[in-house]
């Protein structure tokens, strides 16, 4: 009986995109194209909204009949189109897997995305899924890993873009987590240039472009890396005084930033004010990386203040989201 409740379960889910699909058959209309190029950008802001696993469901539902769209070898334009939204979808899966602590199964989804776009001829889309990815060894804790992944793209002398923005962001971290200051002047200024020579219409929200304040946000991680403290708390204010501070995990990692600026400069009680914020935000989801962040910013105070045992109560009731794949089933079970 079980069985059969979840086949009915998966036929409810999955039974309209399968006769679109039949009725689409080597010829998709289109309104299904526009459509589900609309539902991909939607995703792809919406993720930064609500707790990722929320749309992981509603990301796969849409892959699965572009998948099946595919197979049938539509005519050029539109397969380069399907292979489009396709790419972006997997983006949004990668994200979410990303933020659940899901390090293996996000590198499969952005190799699969990184295909999709090339399939697509789309470079722009081909360097937003290669920024996606850099978050996976660059929340390993693996700067020279993030290096090796980025900076043969940027030596190929990219064209502005928010995208090639991001990717140098994502270099002027890793170069100030091995503490190469110069390096990382170097990095976030380009970053900076790139994003402002970028057209104005591609610097959008979402995970599919990169925003001024995360630039910010890059800069503020990378001086306190550096113990830039005055720099540090500069740009985690410029960064809050721009984010949308409903977005689930950046504004969360930005005050992270602040604190540990404050922590730097001896300010102990208000940085533990603001780490506390972060957490308890009720739009701040418990992502891999705030999980990551809050034990981080823990080392940075004295093991013998008073503080301590306060913030380690704070982290006893924080974790990192559950790793095992039964977390994410895509389909309730009964």
């Amino acid at each position: 009986m079980a069985t059969m409740a979840a086949g009915l379960v998966e036929n409810v889910w999955n039974g309209p995109d399968l006769l679109e699909q039949v009725l689409d058959s080597g010829n998709v209309g289109e309104g299904r194209l526009l459509l589900l190029e609309q539902e991909s950008e939607r995703l792809g802001q919406r993720v930064v909204k609500v707790p990722p696993t929320s749309l992981l469901q509603e990301a796969l539902l849409h892959l699965s009949g572009v998948r099946g769209l595919l197979g049938q070898r539509q005519p050029v334009d539109v397969q380069r189109r399907l292979a489009r939204v396709g790419a972006q979808l997997a983006t949004v899966v990668g994200e979410i897997l990303f933020n659940s602590n899901q390090f293996p199964l996000a590198r499969r989804w952005y190799l699969a995305a990184a295909r999709a776009a090339r399939e697509a001829e789309d470079g722009y889309l081909g360097d937003i899924v290669l920024a996606g990815a850099a978050y996976l060894p660059t929340y390993a804790g693996e700067p020279r890993e993030v290096l090796a992944h980025i900076l043969p793209r940027l030596e190929q002398g990219p064209s502005p873009s928010p995208a090639i923005a991001w990717l140098w962001g994502f270099a002027a971290k890793a170069y100030a987590a091995l503490g190469d200051q110069p390096a990382f002047e170097r990095a976030i200024e380009a970053s900076r240039l790139f994003l402002e020579r970028s057209s104005p219409d591609t610097v959008q929200p979402g995970i599919f472009s990169f925003l001024p304040e995360k630039h910010a946000f890059y800069e503020a991680r990378g001086r306190v890396d550096l113990r830039d403290t005055e720099g540090a708390a500069a740009a985690a204010a410029r960064a809050l005084a721009t984010y949308d501070l409903t977005d689930t995990t950046e504004p969360a990692l930005v005050r992270f930033e602040h604190a540990s600026a404050l922590a730097q400069a001896g300010e102990i009680e208000e940085a533990y004010r603001i780490a506390v914020g972060a957490i308890t935000d009720p739009h701040t989801f418990h992502s891999v990386s705030v999980v990551t962040r809050a034990h981080e910013f823990g080392t940075l105070l004295d093991p013998a203040g008073q503080i301590v045992p306060e913030w380690r109560e704070v982290l006893a009731g924080l974790s990192a989201p559950d790793a095992s794949i039964s977390a994410l089933s895509p389909v309730p079970r009964t």
